[in-house]
């Protein structure tokens, strides 16, 4: 082979590999780059779930929280309702006057059951 066609091809392929590795240093440059890019959104995206989630999370809250607190407070007055209904209407009036919560002005009136005679056996 022709000593010149030989040192041309040389030089030819040399120039190649020399753009082949600096290629390749470009390429893992870039990568690195890209790299660092999806870490870097990775985490902004993290952050937005988290501070999108804390909104949803506040607006549902303040959404649902008034509905359920009217709820809360006319379910306790059925129940309580409920429990007054249940009781003995004589149980009731005897808790208030022990309470004195009858109302204004209002005595107890004597009850044949409160007198001595009422405690002792009644002949048979």
């Amino acid at each position: 082979m022709d000593p010149e066609l030989v040192a041309y091809l040389d030089a030819k392929f040399e120039r190649v590999e020399d753009e082949i590795r600096q290629t390749r240093a470009e390429i893992k440059d870039v990568l690195r780059l890209l790299a660092n890019g999806t870490v870097c959104i990775d985490d902004k995206l993290s952050r937005f779930r988290e501070d999108a989630v804390q909104r949803i999370d506040g607006i549902t809250e303040r959404l649902l929280s008034f509905p359920y607190s009217s709820l809360e407070l006319r379910v306790s007055f059925l129940e309580t309702w409920r429990a007054m209904r249940e009781r003995n209407p004589v149980e009731i009036i005897r808790e208030r006057l022990k309470n004195g919560t009858m109302g204004a002005g209002y005595t107890t009136p004597p009850c044949a059951a409160d007198s001595p005679e009422s405690l002792s056996p009644s002949p048979r």
